[in-house]
C-alpha cells in the first residue's frame, strides 16, 4: 500500500510539472509566428521518464492531456469537440513517441542507469535522448496533426523544423538539470549536484526571464502595429457606416416637405441620385395606409391594390386585411415607375414584419436580410427606417406615432468592405461586423487550430442610426508575414543552445574528475591486496587441503557446507561467507550455510529471487557469470538490499557461479566484504576452487543417492525395477524352498497400450503409467510390486502360503482388485481415456523355485488371457507353454516361407454400381502353412510382432507391379500396406524402384494403410503421402471409423479414398447405421471417394448405393481369386 501510494505520489508530480511546463512554455512563444525557443514540457517529460521509469509515463500522459486541453478544446459544436480532441490526441502522441524512442534507443546503446563517465556514453546519451528522440516526435505529431486536418499540409515541414529544434533545445537543458536534482544513487550523483544543478539551475533561471522579456516586447511592438493597422480601416469602415445615414435624412428631409406626388417623388429622386450616386441607386418608399382608407387609396392613389409577396415563391397576393399597411409607392432605381412592387406592404413580407413592428415601437432605424426591393429578387441585408414628415426631427429620433412610411436602404456590407478593401488592397486584418451579436458581415479566414493570433482581436464600436455596430479586426497572414521579425527568436535560441551546451560540458568534466577519483580508490585498494597477497597464498593452499578433507570425510552436506564456510572465513580477516543453492525450480537462491548475523538483517539475505540485475547474487545466478563490487552502495543491482547491508557493515560482495560438472548452476558461493574491495586474480582463482570444490560435494552426495535410487526404482513410475524384482522374487523363492510355502507372480500387461500411444503420443502414455502406478499401489498391500518394463508390471505375492489352493485363490481376489482399477477411466490432461488389462498368474512353490521360469510361466498365462479377449485373468497352466512355442514355430515358418517363395498372391474385385470392374484388392496367402489352423490373421500380427512384415510388403509390391505389366486393362489394385513399412526411409524409393520397372504409372497403384498407421507419425505420414501424391500413386484409408483419427486430421491429409470397414456393413439392415451415413457424410464433405467392403447381401448393396458409394467389394460380387481366375474375370467385366 505504502509503495502504491508513493508511486500516485510521484506520477501527481510529475503531472504538475508537465502542466505547469507546458503552461509556461505557451507563454514562451514568440508573435507573430507563434515560434518557441524551448518548449519546457518536451523536456520535462524525457526527463523524468529516464530518471524515474516508465512508471510516470501516466503522469506524463494526464499532464499533458489537461494542459493542452485547456488550449485547444473547443465544445461549441460537436464536430467542432471531435476536430479539437484529435489535435489535442495528435499532440499527446507525439509526446509519447518523442519520450518512448529516446528511452528505447538509451536504454540499448547506452543503458538507463550509465553514469556517465565515459565521453561517447555522455554524448551518445544526450544525442539520442533530444535530437532523435524529438525528431520521432515531430514526425508521429506534425504528420498525425495534418492527417486529421488540424494543421496546414503546405506547412507541415515548417511545424517539423519548430517542434524538433524546441524540443530538442529543451531536452538539452531540462535533462541534465533534472538529473543533477533527482538522479539515482544520491552519493555518485552529489558532485553533480554542486558542479552542475546549481550553475545550471543560475543560467536557466537567467535565460527565462530574458526570454520572458523578449516576448513580452515583441507582443507589445505587434500590439501596436495592430492598432495602427486598425484604426486606418475603421476609419474608412465609419465613413461608410455615416454615408448610409446621410442618404436616409437626406431622403427624408426631400420626402417629408409635402405629401408624397409623382412629381415631388421625382424631383427627389433626382436630388439624391445627384448626391450620392450609386450608394442610393435603390431606394423604396413605403406609406402608411389605415385599413379603413384602404379601398380609396388602392382606387385613386395606386391604381392597383396592397399585396402581400411570398418570398418563398417570389408571387404576389392580395393583402390580408389588417389595421394598417405600408404600401410601397416608389422604387428608386431610376426615375422611371416603380413596377411590380407597387403596392407591396413591407409589413405583410414574412422576413420584415418582426423588423417593421420594431422600428414602430422604438422610431429607430433597424436592419434585416430580406429579399431585395428590386426585380431580380436577391436576397440580402437592408436598413429599414420610420419616415416621420417632421423636417424638424430626424428619422431616428421620431416616435412611433409620427411613422407615417417607411424608407428601405440595401443596406449591401460586402460593397461597404470592399470599398474599404479597395483602399487597403493587401490587408493584413479579417473584419466581422454584428448587430446585436448577429454577424451582419465576416470575410474570417479559416484558422487551423492552435494559430494564437485569433487571440490578438480588436473590437470598436460606430454608432449610427441611433445604434450601436461592432465591428471585429483579426489578424491574418498578411499581418503575420509584415510583422515577422525572427532577431530575438534567434538571439534566444543561440541563448538556449549555449546553456545546452554549458551542461553537456560539464558533465563531460565532471565525468572525467568522478573516473579519475574511481581509478585511483581502486588502484589504493589494489595496493593494499598487494601487500596481503602473500600471506593468504599459503593460507589458501591449507584451506584447500581442509575442505577435501571434509568432502571426503563427510556425507551430511550441511556438515560440509558448515566447515567449507568457517574455512572460508580464515581467509582473510572481515570476510563473510554464505553459500546460496539454487531451488528446483531454478527461480530463488536459499542461503543454506553461513551468514552469522543478527536475525533481522540475516532473514533480508536469506532468499534471493534470481533476475537480472536483481542483487549481485540474483544476477550471478542468472548470467551463470562471477561478479565482483566493489561499492554495494552505488551498484544498481544492489538498491534494493543496501540499507540491509550497510547495517550488516558491508560495502563490498563477490558472487561466484557454483557450476556442475555437466556445466549447470548449482547454487551461488557470496562473500561479502566490509573493504571496499575487487578480488585480485589469485583471490578469482582461489575462490572459483573452492566453488569447484562445493560443487564436487553437491554432485557427489548427489550421485551417489541418485545411483542409489536409478539402480533399483523406475525413473517415471517410482516403483521397483527389473532388478530389484529378482532380487526381491529370489529372496521369495529362497523362503518357499525353506518353509515348503506357495507364493506367486502376477504378470500384468495392458490392453492396446500402444495404440494409446500411437494416437495421443508418448506423453499421454507415460501420465496414464504414472497414475496407474498409484493406483497399484493403493490395492497391494505387503505384496511387492514392479516394474517390469513397457506397460507391463509383476506383482509378486510373497510365499507365506500352506497350500497351491490357498495362493490360487489369495492371488485371484488381489488380480481382480487390479483389474477393479481399471473402472474409473483416466484423465490425461482433459483427455479421458478407459483401459483395461490382461493379467497371467504363475504359483511357485519348492518344486519350481527358478525365478526366470516363474516369469516365464506368468508371462505364458498372460499372453493366454489377451488371446481369450482380452480383460481376463489366467492362472498358467502347461498348455500355454505349448502356445508359446507354437508361436516361436509359426515365426520361424513365415522366414522359411519368404526365404522359398512359398506365399501367393489372391485378388477380389471392387466394382461400380453397374457392376463394371473398377479394380482390385490383393490379399496374401500361405498354402504351405505348418499348422492348417493358423489363420491370415494371425501369421499377419505374427508378422508384425516379428518385424517380417516389411519383408513381406516388399514381396507383395514386386509381385503386383509385376502382374499389372499384364493386366494392363485393369485400372488399379489396391496394396494393403503396414505402419512398419509405410514410415520406414526406404518405402517411397522401393515403390518407385518398382514402378519405374515395369514401366508403370502411379495411379494404377492404391496404397491403403489404417488410421494407426497415420497417427504413429504425423509429421512423417503427412511427407509420405505428399511423395506418393508427387508419383500420382492414390491413398486409402482402410477400416476407416475404427481408429482414433478425427475428421481435423482427415481434412488436413491428401487422401482420395475412404473404405468402409465391413464391421460397420454388417449393421446395414440389423441396427441404425449411423456410423456408415456419417462416413458418406465426411466423405462427401472432403470429396473423397468411398469403397464398402465386406458387402454380402442385396439389402447391403442396396443401402450403399441409396447414399451413393463409388465401389463395393465382397461375396456378394465375387470371391477372392488366383491369378489365372482374375485374368479371365478381366476379360469378361466391361472395363
Amino acid at each position: 500500500m505504502k509503495q502504491l501510494l508513493s508511486l500516485v505520489g510521484l506520477n501527481l508530480f510529475v503531472c504538475a510539472l508537465y502542466a505547469v511546463a507546458n503552461v509556461t512554455s505557451y507563454a514562451l512563444v514568440f508573435p507573430p509566428e507563434e515560434y518557441s525557443v524551448v518548449w519546457l514540457a518536451g523536456g520535462v517529460g524525457v526527463a523524468t521518464v529516464l530518471i524515474f521509469g516508465r512508471r510516470v509515463l501516466v503522469g506524463v500522459i494526464l499532464g499533458a492531456i489537461l494542459s493542452q486541453s485547456v488550449y485547444y478544446l473547443n465544445f461549441s459544436s460537436l464536430t467542432a469537440a471531435l476536430a479539437s480532441l484529435s489535435f489535442v490526441f495528435a499532440l499527446v502522441f507525439g509526446g509519447i513517441v518523442q519520450i518512448e524512442v529516446a528511452y528505447r534507443l538509451i536504454d540499448r546503446y547506452v543503458g538507463l542507469d550509465n553514469p556517465l563517465i565515459e565521453l561517447r556514453d555522455t554524448l551518445l546519451y544526450f544525442f539520442l535522448a533530444g535530437p532523435v528522440g524529438c525528431l520521432a516526435g515531430a514526425l508521429a505529431g506534425v504528420l498525425l496533426s495534418a492527417f486529421i486536418g488540424a494543421i496546414a499540409v503546405e506547412r507541415a515541414l515548417e511545424y517539423m523544423w519548430v517542434w524538433w529544434q524546441c524540443n530538442s533545445l529543451a531536452v538539452l537543458i531540462i535533462l541534465p538539470l533534472m538529473m543533477a536534482l533527482f538522479r539515482k544513487p544520491r552519493n555518485n550523483w552529489q558532485i553533480r549536484f554542486v558542479a552542475i544543478g546549481v550553475p545550471l539551475l543560475l543560467f536557466f533561471g537567467i535565460f527565462l526571464y530574458n526570454l520572458f522579456g523578449a516576448v513580452e516586447f515583441e507582443s507589445k511592438k505587434l500590439e501596436r502595429n495592430m492598432l495602427n493597422d486598425v484604426a486606418k480601416m475603421h476609419r474608412q469602415i465609419e465613413l461608410g457606416f455615416k454615408l448610409k445615414e446621410q442618404i436616409i435624412w437626406t431622403a427624408e428631409r426631400l420626402l417629408s416637405v409635402t405629401d408624397i406626388q409623382d412629381e415631388d417623388f421625382d424631383a427627389a429622386a433626382k436630388v439624391v441620385l445627384e448626391r450620392f450616386g450609386g450608394d442610393a441607386a435603390v431606394l423604396g418608399i413605403f406609406e402608411r395606409v389605415e385599413h379603413e382608407d384602404r379601398a380609396f387609396y388602392e382606387q385613386n392613389i395606386l391604381k392597383s391594390s396592397i399585396k402581400n409577396l411570398n418570398t418563398e415563391t417570389n408571387q404576389f397576393s392580395p393583402a390580408i386585411n389588417s389595421e394598417f399597411y405600408f404600401a410601397g409607392i416608389k422604387i428608386m432605381n431610376t426615375v422611371a415607375a416603380s413596377g411590380p412592387f407597387d403596392g407591396l406592404d413591407l409589413a405583410g413580407v414574412e422576413r420584415a414584419k418582426a423588423v417593421v413592428q420594431e422600428v414602430i415601437a422604438t422610431g429607430v432605424a433597424q436592419s434585416s436580410r430580406i429579399r431585395l426591393l428590386d426585380e431580380a429578387g436577391t436576397e440580402g441585408n437592408v436598413l429599414i427606417s420610420p419616415l416621420s414628415y417632421n423636417p424638424s426631427a430626424p428619422n431616428y429620433q421620431a416616435s412611433g406615432g409620427d411613422i407615417k412610411g417607411m424608407i428601405v436602404v440595401p443596406y449591401g456590407m460586402e460593397e461597404l468592405v470592399e470599398n474599404v478593401l479597395s483602399i487597403f488592397p493587401a490587408s493584413t486584418l479579417d473584419i466581422e461586423i454584428l448587430e446585436k451579436n448577429e454577424v451582419r458581415f465576416s470575410n474570417l479566414g479559416e484558422r487551423p487550430f492552435g494559430y494564437a493570433e485569433a487571440d490578438w482581436i480588436v473590437v470598436r464600436e460606430i454608432e449610427t442610426l441611433g445604434k450601436k455596430w461592432l465591428v471585429r479586426y483579426t489578424p491574418n497572414n498578411r499581418f503575420r508575414a509584415a510583422n515577422a521579425d525572427s532577431g530575438l527568436w534567434w538571439v534566444s535560441v543561440i541563448g538556449a543552445f549555449f546553456i545546452a551546451f554549458i551542461g553537456i560540458t560539464l558533465y563531460l568534466v565532471t565525468g572525467q574528475a568522478i573516473g579519475r577519483e574511481r581509478i585511483v580508490d581502486s588502484r589504493t585498494a589494489q595496493l593494499r591486496q598487494e601487500v596481503s597477497r602473500r600471506n593468504r597464498t599459503n593460507k589458501q593452499q591449507i584451506l584447500r587441503n581442509d575442505v577435501l578433507e571434509s568432502i571426503a570425510e563427510s556425507d551430511d552436506l550441511d556438515t560440509i557446507y558448515d566447515q567449507i564456510v568457517a574455512l572460508m572465513e580464515q581467509y582473510q580477516d572481515g570476510m563473510s561467507v554464505g553459500i546460496y543453492i539454487l531451488s528446483p525450480d531454478r527461480t530463488s537462491l536459499t542461503l543454506r550455510s553461513g551468514m552469522n548475523l543478527e536475525a533481522d538483517i540475516k532473514s533480508h539475505l536469506s532468499y534471493v529471487s534470481v533476475g537480472y540485475g536483481n542483487t549481485g547474487l540474483g544476477h550471478c545466478a542468472y548470467t551463470s557469470e562471477a561478479i565482483f563490487t566493489d561499492d554495494i552502495g552505488s551498484h544498481p543491482y544492489w538498491i534494493s538490499k543496501t540499507y540491509v547491508l550497510n547495517r550488516a557493515g558491508f560495502n563490498s560482495c563477490w558472487a561466484i557461479p557454483i557450476i556442475s560438472s555437466e556445466k549447470s548452476l548449482l547454487g551461488v558461493f557470496g562473500v561479502y566484504l566490509s573493504e571496499r574491495l575487487l578480488p585480485l586474480e589469485q583471490d578469482i582463482d582461489w575462490i572459483n576452487q573452492v566453488a569447484s570444490l562445493v560443487s564436487i560435494g553437491i554432485e557427489k552426495h548427489g550421485a551417489e543417492q541418485e545411483v542409489e535410487h536409478l539402480a533399483y526404482y523406475d525413473s517415471l513410475t517410482e516403483l521397483p525395477n527389473r532388478r530389484l524384482l529378482m532380487a526381491r522374487l529370489g529372496e521369495e523363492t529362497r523362503r518357499a524352498i525353506e518353509t515348503h510355502a506357495y507364493g506367486a507372480a502376477l504378470f500384468i500387461d495392458l490392453d492396446h497400450f500402444k495404440t494409446l500411444n500411437d494416437a495421443l503420443g508418448h506423453h499421454y502414455g507415460d501420465k496414464l503409467l504414472g497414475q496407474l502406478s498409484n493406483r497399484l499401489k493403493r490395492v497391494v498391500g505387503a505384496n511387492i510390486l514392479a516394474r517390469w518394463g513397457g506397460d507391463e508390471f509383476v506383482l509378486l505375492v510373497p510365499a507365506y502360503y500352506k497350500s497351491f489352493d490357498a495362493v490360487s485363490a489369495a492371488t485371484l481376489d488381489i488380480a481382480e482388485l487390479v483389474r477393479a482399477i481399471f473402472d474409473e477411466p483416466f484423465d490425461l490432461d482433459g483427455y479421458t481415456h478407459t483401459i483395461t488389462c490382461s493379467i497371467g498368474v504363475a504359483p511357485f512353490h519348492e518344486k519350481n523355485a527358478d525365478s526366470d521360469d516363474i516369469l516365464k510361466q506368468a508371462d505364458a498365462a498372460m499372453y493366454h488371457a489377451k488371446a481369450r479377449g482380452r480383460n481376463h485373468v489366467s492362472m498358467h497352466e502347461e498348455k500355454m507353454q505349448t502356445m508359446a512355442d507354437s508361436r516361436l514355430t509359426i515365426e520361424k515358418g513365415l522366414r522359411d516361407a519368404l526365404a522359398n517363395g512359398d506365399f501367393e498372391l489372391a485378388y477380389q474385385p471392387q466394382f461400380k454400381q453397374d457392376k463394371t470392374l473398377t479394380g482390385a484388392e490383393v490379399l496374401i496367402r500361405w498354402p504351405k502353412v505348418i499348422d492348417s489352423d493358423v489363420t491370415t490373421e494371425q501369421f499377419i500380427s505374427i508378422a508384425e510382432d516379428s518385424h517380417l512384415i516389411v519383408d513381406i510388403g516388399v514381396w507383395v509390391i514386386n509381385k503386383v507391379c509385376e502382374q499389372l505389366t499384364l493386366w494392363s486393362s485393369l485400372p488399379a489394385i489396391a496394396i494393403n500396406i503396414s505402419p512398419k513399412q509405410f514410415h520406414r526411409e526406404d518405402f517411397i524409393e522401393i515403390l518407385q524402384s518398382n514402378l519405374d520397372k515395369n514401366n508403370l504409372s502411379g495411379d494404377r497403384i492404391v496404397i491403403e494403410i489404417t488410421e494407426r498407421t497415420m497417427l504413429d507419425d504425423i509429421d512423417n505420414t503427412v511427407e509420405r503421402m505428399r511423395q506418393l501424391r508427387d508419383m500420382k500413386v492414390r491413398i486409402s484409408i482402410d477400416d476407416f471409423g475404427t481408429g482414433y483419427s478425427s475428421l481435423a486430421y482427415i481434412s488436413k491429409l491428401p487422401i482420395d479414398q475412404l473404405k468402409i470397414d465391413q464391421s460397420f456393413i454388417n449393421t446395414i439392415g440389423k441396427e441404425q447405421s449411423t456410423i456408415v451415413d456419417a462416413i458418406f457424410s465426411i466423405a462427401k464433405s472432403l470429396h473423397l471417394e468411398v469403397v464398402a467392403e465386406g458387402v454380402e447381401t442385396q439389402i447391403q448393396f442396396e443401402y450403399l448405393r441409396k447414399q451413393q458409394c463409388d465401389a463395393y467389394q465382397g461375396y456378394l460380387f465375387a470371391y477372392p481369386m488366383g491369378v489365372n481366375d482374375f485374368g479371365d474375370l478381366l476379360t469378361s467385366y466391361k472395363l
